[in-house]
């Protein structure tokens, strides 16, 4: 997907991990599984609903759109796979 940076990519994949274990994932437990700061998860969740990979509630839920769940998943796929193949460097 055009446009994408690293940063938005870190949030993504977290985003579809949080929501595995717990659906109603907000903005703390993100800005907690990224080791970052409330504020700079909101600022990259408006980023993000702009381009249309999540959606955020009304009272700070968040969850990924069909075209974001897609991506992370692909993502995480892929990490996988370089896991698998270079376990030395990604150990």
């Amino acid at each position: 997907m055009a446009g994408l940076r690293e940063a938005h990519l870190r949030y993504l994949p977290a985003i579809y991990k949080l929501g595995k274990s717990n659906p109603n994932v907000g903005t703390q437990a993100v800005a907690k599984a990224l080791n970052c700061s409330k504020a700079s998860v909101t600022k990259m969740m408006a980023t993000l609903m702009d381009m249309n990979l999540l959606v955020r509630e009304k009272y700070g839920k968040i969850y990924l759109t069909d075209t974001g769940f897609l991506l992370a998943k692909d993502m995480l796929r892929c990490v996988e796979l370089i896991r698998k193949r270079f376990p030395a460097i990604l150990g």
